[in-house]
């Protein structure tokens, strides 16, 4: 049972390239995770795998060693490590007194989640609020795309929908026949097509 428990956390592999800071909470989760499901430690991650008692009575009676607490705790600190070796140095000064993966991740949870929620709300915000102005149809779209792209990183991606109706928001009175036009389809537009349908009527 040890060998195999040691093989398994042999695969979690190398430190996550995108380090947690302070505003990438869920980008940073979205890596870690699928190494430690994969083996099959979440339930130490959790902590719905409870350490077991340090020591046992054996046959005679003795307190001795529990095996299968030295099990657990070489995972426990397998995945805390490889927890802490994907904090940026601002965060792992909040948890470096913790002990065990669960209280780290319990700790990070409850500092960055929350924070998360707030980052995503503001980005819609930008999102409903930016307007084409002087800006080109190009740069519109980039920023568009960017702000999107990082609400997708912070774990809650948008459809073609929800996106094209944020542009269309945002564009001036000259670009209302396309915005007409957009709206009497009976089939819906992908943002990619509207660019295109911009860019020509530009």
């Amino acid at each position: 049972m040890a060998s195999s428990s040691f093989n398994a956390i042999a695969h979690l592999g190398p430190p996550v390239s995108e380090k947690l800071t302070r505003d990438n909470f869920l980008l940073w989760k979205a890596q870690v995770l699928p190494p430690i499901r994969g083996a099959q430690l979440e339930d130490i991650l959790d902590g719905t795998d409870l350490a077991p008692a340090k020591t046992i009575e054996d046959d005679k009676k003795q307190v001795v060693p529990n095996s299968a607490y030295s099990i657990w705790l070489a995972k426990d600190q397998q995945v805390l490590g490889y927890i802490v070796n994907s904090l940026s140095t601002t965060v792992l000064a909040q948890v470096a007194t913790l002990k065990s993966a669960s209280e780290v991740w319990r700790a990070l949870e409850g500092m960055y989640s929350a924070q998360s929620r707030a980052r995503v709300t503001n980005l819609r915000k930008q999102l409903a609020n930016l307007k084409k102005g002087s800006m080109s149809v190009a740069a519109y779209f980039n920023k568009m795309k960017t702000l999107g792209d990082e609400i997708a990183a912070a774990g809650k991606p948008m459809d073609d929908d929800e996106m094209v109706s944020f542009i269309m928001n945002g564009l001036d009175h000259d670009y209302n026949p396309i915005v007409s036009s957009v709206l009497g389809r009976s089939d819906p537009i992908s943002v990619n097509d509207l660019f295109t349908q911009v860019m020509s009527y530009e």
